[in-house]
């Protein structure tokens, strides 16, 4: 219990130096000193050092014999309130998420990044809407398997259709039946094509396409230099045809 740690006095810039050569041992000892006993000045150091080398021992599962138990000051291998009540001897593993003890700064993970229909959604990028409600809205795609082909996409970011709440489901396909009756009505195919995929965009989106012959269906078929005359004039009759059907949700 009284046996001594020693541990070399440590820079950031040494730490840094010593994570680019991948010397772990003595990184770490270097990082123990440095959050012990290191004034308040340096907290900024601290926060750099530990974005950059954090990762690192993070992979490897590195763990060393210490204590985070409340006190800067590193002494005999404990700190100060360990030596006091002889408690908290344990192994400590280093994370990115561990909070620095000096500097009292945790590293938060940045929000995720909006999807592609989200971002389409709120108006950041052009899309050609036909439907908006609620809980959801319907638009050209901008690939279609034929014209009139229409993605209908929840507001709400869920990646696989499968975490889809029953109600949020039902709701899509009512608006994907009422989609698929305009479009039966625009271009008379022989039937329209429901399809889930979800593997070029993490939202949920059923496309709802005029189909003809099953070949209609292969994503290796779609048209991928589509014209935005072609796109325009493919929504005003999806739109129209909506209309004409009574459905009020019929969006510019």
């Amino acid at each position: 219990e009284g046996r001594t740690v020693a541990a070399p006095a440590a820079h950031p810039a040494q730490l840094l130096h010593l994570a680019a050569t991948q010397d772990l041992a003595q990184l770490a000892k270097g990082l123990i000193v440095l959050l012990f006993e290191l004034p308040l000045a340096r907290a900024e150091d601290l926060a750099d050092l530990r974005l950059l080398v954090g990762a690192q021992i993070e992979r490897t599962n590195f763990q060393l014999e210490g204590c985070l138990g409340g006190s800067r000051r590193y002494k005999e291998g404990y700190c100060h309130q360990c030596t006091q009540h002889n408690a908290h001897k344990k192994l400590v593993r280093f994370s990115p998420r561990a909070t620095l003890q000096g500097s009292r700064r945790q590293v938060q993970k940045p929000p995720p990044m909006p999807t592609l229909f989200t971002r389409i959604i709120a108006g950041e990028i052009p899309g050609r809407f036909v439907w908006k409600d609620e809980h959801s809205v319907a638009f050209m795609s901008i690939h279609p398997l034929n014209p009139g082909h229409t993605l209908v996409v929840p507001r709400q970011e869920v990646d696989h259709w499968l975490d889809l709440t029953p109600e949020l489901a039902q709701h899509l396909m009512l608006v994907s039946q009422c989609v698929g009756k305009a479009l039966q009505n625009a271009y008379q195919p022989v039937k329209i094509g429901l399809m889930i995929a979800g593997l070029e965009v993490p939202h949920t989106h059923l496309h709802v396409v005029p189909v003809y012959e099953a070949h209609d269906l292969d994503f290796a078929r779609a048209n991928t230099s589509a014209t935005a005359d072609e796109l325009d004039r493919s929504a005003v009759e999806v739109r129209d045809a909506l209309r004409v059907l009574g459905y009020y949700q019929v969006s510019d």
